[in-house]
């Protein structure tokens, strides 16, 4: 994107007046961050929005959420002038409630990865920008007159700061670290912000995260590749859910030999996997692309349909051992 896309955003949200705003299912810290934000700072700004997420959000983000909220209310898209759909790369993601149909809805599509697919009436993709939060605050900069309070600024640091590992993956840079200062000087504490999402885990989700690296942690490759699968029985045994998880595969991913890690859990239609690269020659986005997924080239994730983990777990091995040739 640029410039002149990003003025056509701000246009775009200038000129209407009521906002539903929807992310992807099992939303990161970047989509909740995205849409907090969003609808934040549209309220503020005289705009009317709303936000749908049909499952509840995972603890460690509860601290944002404004009481006001709708969560997992059953919505009609085609009420509200525009929905906003953020960090979603195609419309199949975007979580909405049953019954709920964005075929009526004029959609606007704002994302960061690769491989969107331009689903919207009005597609606004920068596959440059570290997280959608980024791609958004310099939207919202554009609207003349924009109020700016720092439970926006908050919010979308929090996108920022989840979709670049705190300031560690290779999509930080000096545009990144610019408007993370921007952020915290609008009024976003980010020695705070990093304390809560990083440095404050449930000692339910310590002791999980221990018996999944002892017991099922399995390495191949010389050490270079390194999974989990993650078994509905150990997450039961500690009271935990799946959105829990999400700082389950840094762990992997920190070993110090492994060059791609990945953690592999069941759905309804098979096995999500959730894949990371620690090297930028190694693209795991390649191997999500060839089973049906997709994401970032070092970042990336998808469904294999398999009835097992174990039989998914193969699948996997299989591409990686292709890849790392």
């Amino acid at each position: 994107m640029n410039i002149s896309d990003y003025k056509k955003l701000s246009d775009v949200i200038t000129g209407n007046g009521k906002f539903l705003v929807l992310t992807h299912e099992n939303p990161d810290g970047d989509a909740i961050g995205s849409v907090l934000g969003t609808v934040s700072f549209l309220r503020t700004n005289g705009k009317e929005a709303d936000a749908i997420f049909p499952q509840p959000l995972p603890d460690k983000y509860k601290f944002l959420l404004d009481n006001e909220m709708k969560l997992g209310t059953i919505i009609e898209p085609s009420r509200y002038d525009l929905v906003l759909c953020l960090d979603s790369a195609s419309s199949e993601r975007v979580a909405v409630p049953e019954n709920a149909n964005l075929k009526l809805a004029t959609l606007v599509n704002i994302d960061h990865h690769p491989d969107n697919k331009l689903y919207g009436k009005y597609n606004f993709v920068d596959s440059s920008a570290a997280a959608t939060a980024q791609l958004l605050f310099k939207t919202f900069k554009m609207l003349k007159n924009a109020v700016m309070p720092p439970r926006v600024a908050e919010a979308l640091l929090v996108g920022l700061i989840m979709d670049t590992g705190g300031f560690r993956f290779d999509n930080t840079d000096a545009r990144t670290m610019k408007t993370a200062a921007e952020l915290i000087s609008l009024g976003a504490d980010c020695p705070a912000l990093m304390s809560k999402l990083f440095f404050s885990k449930p000692l339910a989700y310590v002791k999980f995260e221990a018996e999944m690296l002892l017991n099922h942690l399995k390495t191949e490759f010389d050490g270079k590749y390194a999974w989990l699968a993650m078994d509905d029985s150990v997450l039961a045994k500690y009271g935990l859910e799946k959105k829990d998880t999400e700082d389950l595969i840094d762990s992997v991913k920190a070993l110090r030999d492994v060059e791609i890690a990945a953690v592999l859990y069941k759905s309804e239609k098979g096995v999500k996997f959730s894949l990371r690269s620690k090297n930028k020659k190694i693209s795991v986005a390649k191997i999500a692309r060839e089973i049906g997924g997709g994401g970032h080239e070092m970042a990336a994730g998808g469904l294999v349909k398999s009835e097992s983990l174990d039989g998914a777990g193969r699948i996997l091995s299989q591409k990686v051992a292709e890849l790392l040739k």
